[in-house]
């Protein structure tokens, strides 16, 4: 179902209900889950309306804490290597993250290749990632969440969070 300022679609496979709607400057998400089980919601960094080789110039991600997550994503476009930060708040913490980056494999024996980047680790970057943020649900339990954006800096997508979706 679609009008304006709201969708919302059932996912086939998991029977997820997804809600959206939006402020000028913050998207606003509602995801209800059908029963109780390990829920996972994933930020998709690499997709865009036009998506080519070399379209991601850079992707930071930040896991400020268990329902707070801060970035950015610089592409090249009409706006050459043109920067947009963002901030996820969460209504629920999550249990549980992990991302993977697409990016392809360069050979690299530095001190960061010492960890495994790809389960909770709070600070990301690279060309193409993807991140995965899973909870803990009950049956018809819904997780609300706010992505705010600005052209300007990260500080300024959490000022518009809480301008436009402080509730």
């Amino acid at each position: 179902m679609a009008e304006p300022a709201y969708y919302r679609v059932k996912l086939e496979g998991p029977g997820v209900l997804a809600e959206l709607t939006a402020t000028a400057r913050v998207g606003v998400h509602r995801y209800t889950f059908p029963q109780a089980a390990d829920a996972h919601i994933v930020l998709d960094l690499m997709a865009g309306i036009y998506n080519y080789p070399g379209k991601n110039v850079w992707t930071f991600v930040r896991v400020e804490n268990d329902s707070l997550v801060t970035g950015y994503r610089q592409t090249n476009g009409w706006g050459r290597t043109r920067t947009e930060y963002f901030a996820l708040a969460f209504s629920k913490p999550f249990a549980h993250y992990g991302s993977r980056s697409y990016d392809p494999k360069e050979p690299y024996r530095g001190f960061w290749g010492r960890f495994d980047q790809a389960h909770d680790w709070p600070d990301l970057a690279g060309h193409q990632l993807r991140l995965h943020f899973d909870f803990a649900t009950k049956a018809g339990e819904q997780v609300l969440l706010k992505m705010a954006l600005s052209a300007t800096s990260t500080a300024g997508a959490l000022r518009n969070l809480r301008a436009e979706a402080p509730g």
